[in-house]
C-alpha cells in the first residue's frame, strides 16, 4: 500500500508543477490585473491561464512544459524558464503608443445611440466558451463622421444549469484595429481593469456592457470588437477558476449566442492557449471545419452589437 501511494504521489508531482506567484509592475511595484501566462514546450503551446485582478496566479504548470511567457498590453513581453520561475515577476511598462490609439475628445456632444451589428437575442445556436478564448467582429460606422463607443452587447446562454448566487464569469471586451479585413495591433487602454467585466450567472440573457468611458471613436476603415473569457468565479468573488477539464464541469462555462447570415461582416475566432492559438481564425473561411451544418451561403455571426452616438 505504501509503495502504490509513493507511486500515486510520484505521478501527481511529475503531471504538473504548482507554484504561486504574483505580477508585478517593474516601475513602481504595483499588481498587473489579468495578465496572460502560456506554458510552452519549446516552441509550442501546451496550454495557459491569467492572473487575477491583483496579478496573483497558481501555476499548473503541465510536465511538458520548459518555459513560460507573461505578457499583457502595455508592458514588455517576458519568458522565464520554468527552473528560473520565482514568486515575484516584475513587467516593465511600456511607453504609451498614442499613435495607435483611437481617441476622442471628452468634451464630445453626447447624441443619440445607433445600434450596429446584429440582433442581439438567444438563438438555437450557440458556441461553448473556454479560457483563452477571443471572439472578435468587424464594425464599420454607418456615417462619414467618427462615432464614440458608448455600449458592447451580446448574449449569455446558460445551458439550462440552474447556477448558485455566488457564480460569475469573467470577461474582457477587446479592441484591434482592422487591417484588409482582419485582426491587426490590439488598442491599447491605460487602465485595463477597465475592460474587463464580472457577469453574474443571473444576469445572462441580453448583456450590455457600458463602454463610453474607454472613450473609443469607431474609424471609417472599422473596428474589431468583441470578448476574451478569462474565467469563473465562485464564492468570494475574487478567485478566478479555470481549467475545466471533466464533462460533468463543463456546465461551468456559458455560451455565447450567434446567427446564422447570408451576408455577415468578418468575423474572427482564435485560442490563446491552444498550440497556434496565436493564429486568427476567419470563420467564414474554416466554416467547413468548425461549422460544417452551414450551408454554402449562410456565415457564423456572434450576437455581437455595438451602440455608438
Amino acid at each position: 500500500m505504501k509503495k502504490i501511494l509513493f507511486l500515486f504521489l510520484c505521478f501527481i508531482h511529475l503531471s504538473s508543477f504548482a507554484q504561486d506567484i504574483q505580477i508585478l509592475s517593474k516601475q513602481d511595484s504595483t499588481e498587473v490585473p489579468y495578465v496572460d501566462v502560456i506554458y510552452f514546450a519549446n516552441d509550442s503551446i501546451v496550454g495557459g491561464t491569467y492572473t487575477d485582478e491583483d496579478g496573483k496566479v497558481t501555476l499548473k504548470i503541465p510536465l511538458q512544459c520548459n518555459t513560460i511567457e507573461f505578457s499583457t498590453m502595455g508592458y514588455n513581453t517576458v519568458k522565464i524558464s520554468k527552473k528560473d520561475l520565482n514568486s515575484v515577476i516584475y513587467l516593465e511598462e511600456l511607453p504609451m503608443p498614442l499613435h495607435e490609439i483611437v481617441l476622442t475628445s471628452s468634451k464630445i456632444k453626447k447624441k443619440k445611440a445607433t445600434k450596429l451589428g446584429y440582433p442581439i437575442k438567444h438563438k438555437r445556436y450557440s458556441f461553448n466558451v473556454k479560457d483563452g478564448l477571443e471572439v472578435v467582429t468587424l464594425f464599420k460606422p454607418n456615417t462619414q463622421n467618427q462615432r464614440k463607443l458608448y455600449a458592447f452587447l451580446f448574449y449569455l446562454t446558460d445551458k439550462g444549469f440552474e447556477f448558485p448566487d455566488d457564480y460569475a464569469s469573467v470577461f474582457r471586451i477587446v479592441f484591434y484595429e482592422n487591417n484588409d479585413n482582419k485582426p491587426y495591433k490590439q488598442i491599447h487602454i491605460k487602465d485595463e481593469k477597465q475592460q474587463v467585466f464580472t457577469i453574474n450567472a443571473k444576469q445572462y440573457g441580453k448583456i450590455k456592457l457600458n463602454i463610453d468611458r474607454l472613450n473609443i471613436t469607431l474609424p471609417q476603415e472599422g473596428l474589431f470588437v468583441g470578448i476574451e473569457y478569462i474565467g469563473f468565479m465562485e464564492g468570494n468573488g475574487k478567485d478566478i477558476q479555470k481549467n475545466i477539464e471533466s464533462e460533468e464541469e463543463s456546465f461551468k462555462q456559458p455560451s455565447i449566442s450567434f446567427l446564422k447570415q447570408k451576408k455577415a461582416e468578418k468575423t474572427y475566432i482564435r485560442w490563446k492557449f491552444k498550440e497556434k492559438g496565436k493564429n486568427w481564425l476567419d470563420t467564414h473561411a474554416y466554416k467547413n471545419s468548425l461549422f460544417s451544418f452551414l450551408k454554402e451561403n449562410e456565415h457564423f455571426t456572434p450576437a455581437f452589437a455595438i451602440e455608438v452616438y
